[in-house]
């Protein structure tokens, strides 16, 4: 019996000597009022108090009181559930303030199952701690700032869209107007003046067939610059018609729509439209393509938009010729949208271009 009481007092000086020498806090509480029955030195230095200061004092006396309710919260669950573990992060009250420590553990049973303690380990992570609050504010000041860049593009935008609706409609109501009352003139003047020479009639004829032209060039212009197609046919139907007035002999130009797509904003469909627009005129006047394939699609509450071409490329890192793809116009509309564009091309490899944003303005972009 002596022997076996001696080996027990070698056993437990061991466990002592190693849970007091361990720089992590060690700690024990009693079940039903909380209060303490075991500290290690490591954390009775970081409490910086005296062992009697605080064995059999409740353990929430040294919890920051901000974090108090939901340590109160882990501590009860653990009483209800013994299998439960303590994982959680909480301030303790130190000389310097407070610190912030990481603790794991769980409840000690009896042979019965009955809960006799409660003992958790933990660790300093102050540094961590305000290192993930740092991070924390910068991204929220990031945030912030990319939410002023979508405002101001956002207004840019606005006011780039309300000048093209009065040079379109100053183009249509004024310009053409007065071009089509030059032809009535020419037309007048020639009656006045007959008999003309052949030479002369067929000036005349020449010079109202270019007004004409001239006019009519001008209407699709001014269409253009206030496009009504989508009050009529919507985003999908506008792109078709988009694509098929711009594909030619030399370009052939689709548009595929992969499933139905809904009614959206009319800020959002005009941006759609628009950097489709540039995107197709980019891919049929400067790449040499042979065929253009714009693709629009809605998936998990984002809409993506793809004109990819087969022409001549070009190297994406060169911004001159980024500049000359109205890349500038098209990231302005996307960001204004908190969407993304992303070009991709290679001399000789063709060019793809990726415009994506939510549906819903107040979705954030992932």
């Amino acid at each position: 019996m002596a022997f076996d009481e001696e080996a027990l007092r070698r056993s437990e000086a061991r466990y002592r000597g190693i849970v007091e020498a361990a720089t992590a806090f060690i700690a024990r509480a009693e079940p039903v009022e909380g209060r303490f029955t075991f500290i290690n030195e490591a954390y009775r230095r970081l409490l910086g108090k005296r062992l009697e200061e605080l064995i059999g004092r409740p353990f929430l006396d040294i919890v920051h009181p901000d974090d108090v309710a939901d340590v109160a919260g882990v501590f009860q669950r653990t009483l209800e559930s013994p299998t439960y573990r303590i994982q959680f992060d909480c301030r303790v009250i130190t000389p310097d303030g407070s610190a912030w420590v990481s603790w794991d553990g769980g409840a000690i049973l009896d042979e019965d199952g009955a809960t006799t303690e409660i003992q958790a380990v933990g660790y300093d992570v102050t540094s961590r701690k305000a290192a993930e609050f740092a991070l924390r504010s910068s991204l929220d000041e990031l945030r912030g700032s990319e939410e002023k860049l979508r405002l101001l593009a956002q207004h840019q935008t606005a006011i780039r869209e309300e000048e093209r609706r009065r040079v379109g409609f100053d183009l249509h109501d004024e310009v053409c107007q007065e071009l089509v009352g030059v032809a009535i003139l020419i037309g007048s003047l020639r009656q006045r003046l007959q008999p003309l020479p052949p030479r002369e009639t067929a000036d005349l004829d020449r010079i109202v067939a270019h007004l004409n032209g001239v006019v009519e060039h001008l209407r699709l212009l001014a269409r253009d610059l206030q496009p009504m197609l989508l009050r009529d046919l919507g985003l999908e139907g506008s792109l078709r018609v988009l694509a098929g007035g711009m594909s030619s002999d030399a370009t052939r130009v689709l548009a595929e729509c992969r499933r139905p797509i809904p009614h959206l904003s009319e800020e959002i469909e005009l941006a759609v439209y628009r950097i489709a627009q540039e995107a197709l005129a980019n891919a049929t006047r400067h790449a040499a393509a042979r065929g253009v394939v714009l693709t629009l699609d809605v998936a998990d509450q984002m809409l993506r938009l793809e004109v990819r071409d087969d022409g001549q490329g070009f190297a994406v890192r060169d911004r001159q010729a980024s500049r000359a793809f109205g890349l500038l116009s098209m990231e302005e509309r996307a960001a204004a949208l908190g969407g993304t564009l992303e070009i991709r091309s290679e001399v000789g490899q063709g060019t793809a271009i990726l415009f994506q944003c939510p549906i819903d303005p107040r979705t954030k972009r992932p």
